[in-house]
This record gives C-alpha cells, sequence and structure tokens, in this order.
C-alpha cells in the first residue's frame, strides 16, 4: 500500500486552522507592497503621516511583517514530518515528498514571473527539497541547525533590510513600474532574490519537521505540556519584542538616522 491523500475525517484540523491563518496574516503583510509613490521607510513601508494610518503601520510591523511567514515554515515543516511517518519506506517517503517539492518550484515560478515577483512557493520548494536530506536526522541535529542557521540569518537580513530609507524601492520594483513590459523583465530577478529576505524559513522549517515527530499540534503527550504552555508564552512575546522597535518607527515614535557617510561607502563596496 502506498501514500495516499488523507480522508476527511482523518485531517489533522489544528495544523490547517494554523496554516489558514498564517496565510491570512501573509497577505495582510503583503499588501503594504502595493503602496507607492511616496518615500520609502523602514523595510520598504512607505511613510506614513496620517495618525491611522502611522498605528496601522506600527500595528503591521509589530505583529505581522515578518512574523507570520516563519511561523508558515514551521507548519510546512510539520506537514512534512507527517507525511515521512505515512511512509512505507524511506524511499517511498522521499519520493513524495521530492515530487512536491519541485511542483511548488514549477507553480512559484509561473506565479512569481508572471503575478507577483515575491512569490515564496519556490521557497518552500527549495525548503521541501532540503528538508527531505534531513528526515533522518536526530532532533538534536535538527534543533542544532535551525540555531546556528540564525547567524547567517542574521548577516543576511542586516544586508537586505539594513539600507537607509530613500525614496525608491529596494526590491519588488516591479509592482511599482507602470510599463508591464518593464515589470515583466524584472521580475526573474525579483524572483530569485526573494529568498534572500526570507532566510530565516529554514530555521522555522527544521523546528516544524522537529515539532511533526512528536505531533505536538495533535497527540502531545503529558511530557510536552510544559513545552506547549512555554512556547506559547515565550514565542508571541518574543515575537512581539522583535517586531516592537521597527513598529515604533513605522509611527514616527522613533527616529532612525541614517549611517554615516563612511558606513555607507564601506556596504557599497561588498
Amino acid at each position: 500500500m502506498t501514500l495516499s491523500p488523507v480522508g476527511e475525517r482523518d485531517r489533522l484540523l489544528a495544523p490547517d486552522l494554523a496554516r489558514g491563518v498564517m496565510l491570512a496574516l501573509i497577505a495582510v503583510a503583503n499588501s503594504a507592497l502595493y503602496l507607492y509613490g511616496r518615500p520609502y521607510g523602514i523595510r520598504q513601508h512607505v511613510v506614513e503621516h496620517g495618525l491611522a494610518d502611522r498605528v496601522v503601520s506600527a500595528l503591521s510591523l509589530t505583529f505581522v511583517d515578518a512574523r507570520a511567514y516563519p511561523m508558515f515554515a514551521a507548519l510546512f515543516g510539520y506537514g512534512m514530518a507527517h507525511i515521512w511517518r505515512r511512509r512505507r519506506d524511506d524511499a517511498e517517503g522521499r519520493a513524495v515528498l521530492r515530487r512536491r517539492s519541485r511542483w511548488l518550484l514549477a507553480f512559484g515560478a509561473v506565479h512569481g514571473l508572471l503575478l507577483f515577483p515575491g512569490d515564496v512557493l519556490g521557497l518552500y520548494g527549495l525548503l521541501g527539497l532540503l528538508m527531505c536530506r534531513l528526515m533522518r536526522a536526530r532532533g538534536r541535529l535538527l534543533l542544532a541547525a535551525a540555531a546556528l542557521w540564525l547567524m547567517p540569518v542574521a548577516v543576511i537580513s542586516a544586508l537586505v533590510y539594513g539600507g537607509p530609507a530613500g525614496t525608491q524601492r529596494a526590491y519588488l520594483w516591479s509592482l511599482a513600474v507602470p510599463d508591464p513590459v518593464t515589470a515583466l523583465a524584472l521580475r526573474p530577478l525579483e524572483w530569485v532574490m526573494t529568498p534572500f529576505g526570507l532566510t530565516g524559513a529554514v530555521t522555522a522549517a527544521l523546528v516544524g519537521v522537529w515539532a511533526g515527530r512528536r505531533s505536538l499540534l495533535s497527540a502531545a503527550g503529558p511530557a510536552d505540556a510544559a513545552l506547549l504552555r512555554r512556547a506559547a508564552v515565550v514565542g508571541p512575546l518574543a515575537a512581539v519584542a522583535g517586531g516592537l522597535p521597527a513598529g515604533l518607527v513605522a509611527a514616527g515614535v522613533v527616529t532612525v538616522h541614517a549611517p554615516p557617510p563612511s558606513w555607507r561607502s564601506t556596504r557599497s563596496t561588498w
């Protein structure tokens, strides 16, 4: 008997609901990308002047922006772990996961090149191919790799998002280009560049695979109760603490000065 689609009664409701909520929040975060014609500020959000707009930007950057996609990546890894558990053998599990990942890459390429250059389907396809090689790894190795990967994530994120604000877009330029032919020509480069702004998804997916092995969202045992309680408290608090500085900048409460010319000239040579 080979792997087959899970019946409606056998589906796990909690991961499905969580994925749906994260997708909705990702859509909210991406909506800011379609605003243009004004100076750009932190994380390429347009600079707002009205009180209501500033409050919305602050809430988005504090609670949503760059907060939803790691959770979705963790749920992606969680789902891969459950597919792997249902395999007949390792070869079948790898074949199914690789096939799904390649289809994600294919759909992502079409989506990114024709519609939205910030597409993440391709990114999750790459993640899936990577996770296929780690499904047999020990839990401690997965968590250690997830923690170590945060170091290059910090460096890459600083390079992608740490530049001084300007009047023009720093990425996803095609969304503000009125000529459709020019926008189409820009999208391949933008699609290839998108994963560099979402490198934290690797850490999240590794943690998701680890959690999926333990079925923490569906069949957690008594020994996991304390872990889940800590995660439910510490996780959101850490996410808010990480996003609050950006939210305060977007609201105009905190002003971030541009880096000195010597730093900018050094950065431009990298």
